[in-house]
């Protein structure tokens, strides 16, 4: 009987030089496969830790060069031929490598080659996420006054690394007191980064206004999925006491009408939490929450034997003569709590020009409340506090039919 293996000089016979290439072939590929993973991990890491037998690999030396031409200091000659060395032996491994050919750009530049512009030209065109050939033709356009050009490359530096954002920001906000300047960001106001700019640029910049100026420029929308753009706009305004501009980017916004910047009336506009303080601020914790039941009514609750601020907002009325009206209703309450309204002009802590508790109505129509707005309070901050007696339960009541009306000069 035969045997299922081939016979031996068959088997020594398998062993030609071409087979026995193929075996070294898959030897060499398993082999370089394991490099080629310990290289991509040492490029990811450290290149400078890598082990000394993938020192000498042209990837490694390239990656360690990455930042050399953007570093300050002479111009060393043997470095600089090192790059060119390891630049060109990449490219000969696989012609499509941006960082290789940027490296040949910069070092052309770097010895006053003049084809240095196109080396840097065709490695964007290998690869537009190359971060160091964006930078160098940034910096290139920038040499020569292009604006448009070099915005164009800060573009695409922040679309594909928005992260730089963080190092960026703020020198871009440092010319928005410059029309021509916003107008040239105007063309990036669709771009995911320009909102986050935006709220960077608004807590960062010494000129706010310039800020908004962009932000009713641009038209981009501040509701919808921009809606928490809003309040990051805001608040950096109203702590820097920027109200004109906070007023006005409010009503830009187009979600809050200018008149609810003014009445007094409780609505979902005048209580919209996106727009305060320059709506009511309706606070809520543990031991107190006040909510809006429906338009017109405010329910609250707060823990018996208490002092605490449940509503506040700042406006800018026209000084003069006003009559403040609502109705407390505080229920079967055995004990009533005390409910008073504190007007203060700005600074928010100055002395109280008018300070006035609400007396119970239980629904019926209360008195109005008079008080005047002096002369030189362009800006009024009104505050609720609400004073509970001692007790074992909650102390619950509701406002209604709140409104301020002026009444003379």
């Amino acid at each position: 009987m035969r045997a299922r293996g081939l016979p031996l000089e068959r088997r020594r016979g398998w062993r030609t030089p071409a087979l026995l290439l193929l075996a070294v072939l898959a030897c060499l590929l398993a082999g370089q496969a394991w490099r080629d993973a310990s290289l991509a991990y040492w490029l990811a890491t450290s290149p400078g830790l890598a082990p000394s037998f993938l020192q000498s690999d042209p990837r490694i030396g390239l990656e360690l060069s990455d930042r050399y031409f953007f570093e300050p200091g002479a111009l060393d000659v043997a470095a600089t031929e090192k790059i060119v060395r390891d630049a060109r032996a990449v490219l000969r491994d696989g012609a499509l490598n941006a960082a290789a050919m940027r490296q040949l750009g910069l070092a052309a530049n770097a010895t006053g080659d003049p084809s240095f512009e196109g080396k840097l030209r065709l490695a964007e065109r290998i690869s537009r996420r190359d971060q160091e050939t964006q930078l160098a033709l940034m910096a290139l356009a920038t040499s020569r006054g292009d604006d448009v050009a070099a915005l164009g490359h800060l573009d695409i530096l922040l679309t594909v690394n928005p992260g730089m954002g963080r190092e960026v920001f703020p020198a871009l906000a440092l010319p928005l007191h410059q029309p021509a300047f916003r107008r040239l960001l105007l063309r990036y106001s669709a771009r995911p980064w320009f909102r986050h700019f935006l709220a960077t640029a608004i807590q960062q910049s010494q000129d706010k206004s310039a800020v908004v100026a962009l932000v009713l420029e641009s038209g981009i929308p501040l509701a919808g999925d921009q809606r928490d753009l809003l309040p990051a706009l805001l608040r950096p305004l109203i702590r820097s006491g920027d109200y004109e501009q906070a007023r006005a980017l409010a009503v830009a916004s187009g979600r809050l009408d200018r008149r609810a910047l003014e009445s007094f009336a409780l609505t979902q506009a005048t209580t919209d939490p996106d727009f305060a303080p320059l709506t009511f601020s309706l606070h809520s914790s543990e031991i107190a929450q006040a909510r809006l039941i429906e338009d017109g009514r405010l329910g609250v609750e707060v823990a018996p034997g208490r002092l605490v601020t449940l509503v506040d907002r700042i406006t800018q009325l026209p000084p003069g003569a006003y009559a403040m009206r609502q109705s407390l209703d505080v229920g079967l309450l055995e004990q009533s709590p005390r409910v008073e309204w504190v007007l203060r002009c700005a600074p928010g802590n100055a002395p109280p020009v008018w300070q006035q508790a609400v007396p119970p109505a239980n629904g019926a129509s209360a008195e109005p409340l008079p008080l005047t707005i002096p002369p030189d309070c362009g800006l009024q901050f009104w505050r609720l506090v609400v004073s509970t007696p001692d007790g074992q339960k909650p102390v619950r009541f509701e406002i209604s039919a709140l409104s301020l009306e002026r009444t003379g000069p």
